[in-house]
């Protein structure tokens, strides 16, 4: 599989995901949890969209504002994705210390998002 098409496909992996969980949120699925597990569900949230996070400052604003952080952060993970995509394709065709380079980069991400 060529560079472009692998890296496409996490690029629109990175707008499903957006997509899908601002979804959820707008129809109010997230409502019907209990505490700890939407605890859980948030800090999944920020693992597979970590630009979400955008939203917190927004919430209560006018619609036409939310699409707006909506399309703004879809591209953020867009490119998020793009990124990982582009170093696993790296790692895989290239040389394998892109997916240590990988790992370490997400693990280290993670970490410091879940801890703030």
């Amino acid at each position: 599989m060529g560079y472009f098409r692998f890296v496409l496909y996490f690029a629109v992996a990175g707008l499903v995901v957006a997509l899908a969980i601002f979804a959820w949120h707008a129809a109010g699925l997230d409502s019907w949890v209990n505490t700890k597990t939407q605890y859980n569900l948030f800090r999944l949230q920020l693992i597979i969209y970590p630009s979400s996070i955008i939203f917190m400052g927004f919430h209560g604003a006018e619609k036409s504002i939310i699409y707006k952080v909506l399309v703004f952060s879809s591209f953020i993970n867009i490119a998020y994705y793009s990124i990982i995509g582009s170093l696993t394709w790296l790692g895989i065709y290239k040389n394998k210390f892109f997916l240590l380079i990988l790992a370490i980069a997400l693990g280290t991400f993670w970490w410091k998002l879940l801890n703030m």
